[in-house]
């Protein structure tokens, strides 16, 4: 995915840098300008241009590949050393989903010393942890985790 950004497109309405959670955009004179190190490609900003000057281009889905795939799958996040209840709740969640699918809840971990949450994780309802802990992943750094969770998508 890429993001294209047409600045004579743009009004400098600055709608797109309130609804970034990722303080990736900022103010340049009567514009905007994108720090594609802070960017997850999430689609906010596109979502609430006005002005069609924000693209983030995707590759089409292949719909025949979608039946390759099973389970529901949820990224638990953790901060400091600690899984965030949010997580847990993911966990819950996707358990709700997976019956209702007949499918298997598999939670993702990705940091450094995480293995220890993996049992919190099937007490709250996941089937399966896979877990990616590496020094690489002790900070969140939007390239190495987006790899290492596309890495167990696609092998």
């Amino acid at each position: 995915m890429t993001l294209k950004f047409d600045i004579d497109a743009c009004t400098g309405c600055m709608l797109c840098i309130k609804v970034c959670n990722f303080d990736a955009i900022e103010k340049d004179g009567d514009k905007v300008k994108f720090d594609m190190h802070k960017c997850v490609l999430c689609g906010s900003c596109e979502e609430v241009c006005k002005d069609d000057a924000i693209k983030i281009e995707r590759k089409p889905i292949d719909k025949s590949k979608l039946a390759d795939y099973k389970d529901v799958w949820v990224f638990c996040e953790t901060v400091e050393d600690r899984l965030r209840s949010v997580a847990l709740e993911l966990v819950t969640k996707g358990r709700e989903l997976a019956k209702d699918l007949g499918e298997e809840v598999v939670a993702v971990i990705i940091g450094q010393d995480i293995e220890k949450h993996a049992q919190t994780l099937i007490q709250h309802g996941a089937d399966k942890v896979l877990v990616i802990d590496g020094k690489i992943f002790a900070d969140f750094t939007t390239d190495a985790f987006t790899i290492a969770m596309t890495s167990l998508i696609a092998p």
